[in-house]
Order: C-alpha cells, then structure tokens, then sequence
C-alpha cells in the first residue's frame, strides 16, 4: 500500500518527523496515531496502514526534553489543519 500524502516536518535541531496521510476508511479519517521513537526507524510504519500517522523521533541524548514548546505547537498545527478529534499517543 502507498501513501496518499507522506510530508517530512523540519522540526527544531535533534527532532525528526514524518507525517502519513494513509487512512483509507471514513470511519478513521479523524484519528491520528502519533508514535514517539528514540531514533528514526519508525518501527510501527510497516504495523499501522488503516490511520493516518505521526512519527516523531528526536536524539537519544535529549529524550524529547530540547524544545518542548516548538515540537507541541508543530504538533497542534497538524491536529489542527487536519481536523483530528481522536489522538492516539504511542
């Protein structure tokens, strides 16, 4: 299966994430899973094909505690430009 829409984020310095536009069932279309990695192999991607997905990864020398503030609001933003009421965190 491909993706309908995959956008790389720049996100602040030790940051990195790739957005998926791959949910294919009405149903779904206001779900977002957001997976939170260490690194960048974003081991659920090949798991997850009926949402679309968030994966966000940073340095494993900071453990998402660098730039806090500007990661959230990237985050918000693409909550809300997409109009997600369900968030699932993993």
């Amino acid at each position: 299966m491909t993706d309908k829409l995959k956008t790389i984020y720049k996100l602040p310095k030790n940051y990195k994430a790739e957005f998926s536009k791959k949910c294919q069932k009405m149903e779904y279309s206001n779900t977002l899973i957001i997976s939170f990695s260490v690194n960048d192999s974003f081991d659920l991607y090949k798991y997850i094909v009926d949402f679309d997905t968030l994966y966000l990864a940073c340095d494993p020398k900071i453990f998402y505690l660098g730039n806090v503030e500007e990661v959230s609001l990237n985050l918000e933003k693409i909550i809300i430009e997409n109009n997600y009421t369900n968030i699932i965190l993993v």
